[in-house]
């Protein structure tokens, strides 16, 4: 099933974050979150994406994420890191999507 496949593609990008290649891990997260998007999987994108210095990809991950479970802290706490990990290239409301006034 997709889900299956998804799960697949999830174990084994944690495997190549685990191993060290998180650009490698980024690929399979992101496959795996394109067939099923689940809330565990874009957290775990998020905090690869961080972790290999791709901020705009893991405020991406950290807003679906936070979109689908708000009540969630960790999801919470993962927007803020990924937010303020943009901080010098865009400000919050380019990243929100707001008007600045």
């Amino acid at each position: 099933t997709p889900q299956e496949y998804a799960a697949e593609l999830f174990d084994r990008a944690c495997q190549v974050e685990v191993g060290g290649d998180a650009l490698e891990a980024m690929k399979l997260f992101a496959a795996a979150v394109r067939v099923d998007p689940q809330v565990r999987y874009l957290r775990r994108a998020a905090s690869c994406a961080l972790a290999a210095n791709q901020p705009k990809s893991a405020v991406e991950y950290a807003k679906k994420a936070h979109s689908l479970a708000s009540h969630d802290l960790s999801a919470a706490r993962l927007l803020a890191a990924a937010v303020i990990s943009t901080a010098g290239a865009q400000s919050f409301a380019e990243i929100f999507g707001q008007s600045a006034g």
